[in-house]
């Protein structure tokens, strides 16, 4: 089966809200997941960001609460209308690029290299619109999990 068929991409994107949602609950299975994750604002703030991603592309979970860390700063061109369109509620699956690119020297990009997929969707919802998007960075590698 697809690593990306829309049943794998739902089960990984579910667990990822439900573990952001209940970090109070699980506070290490967010912060310590697998792949690297952001989370951000409409208009591109990280507001959200496990270890692997805020090391990828260097900021610290210090940065994030100051709100100086953004999406849109670390994504090529192309993925920024993708992870924008999130907010139309659009899920969508990136497969063989480089989602992120070299800013201010601080992008690990060996790391990065690892990840060549990414997936973009919708994260919370309040009164019928999408508040926040999120990304997921992926390997190439089938998992057991899918």
């Amino acid at each position: 089966m697809d690593k990306y068929s829309v049943d794998k991409v739902e089960r990984r994107t579910d667990y990822v809200q439900y573990i952001y949602k209940n970090t109070e609950a699980y506070p290490t299975t967010f912060e310590g997941f697998a792949f690297p994750i952001a989370i951000y604002s409409r208009v591109g703030t990280i507001v959200g960001a496990n270890k692997i991603f805020r090391e990828i592309i260097g900021i610290t979970q210090d940065d994030i609460q100051k709100g100086s860390g953004n999406i849109f700063d670390v994504l090529n061109a192309e993925l920024t209308e993708t992870a924008q369109s999130v907010f139309y509620n659009v899920k969508k699956v990136i497969q063989d690029k480089t989602p992120l690119i070299r800013k201010n020297g601080k992008t690990d990009n060996y790391r990065i290299e690892q990840f060549p997929n990414a997936i973009f969707f919708p994260m919370s919802y309040k009164r019928g619109s999408v508040e926040c998007g999120a990304i997921l960075l992926d390997w190439i590698e089938e998992t057991d999990d899918g």
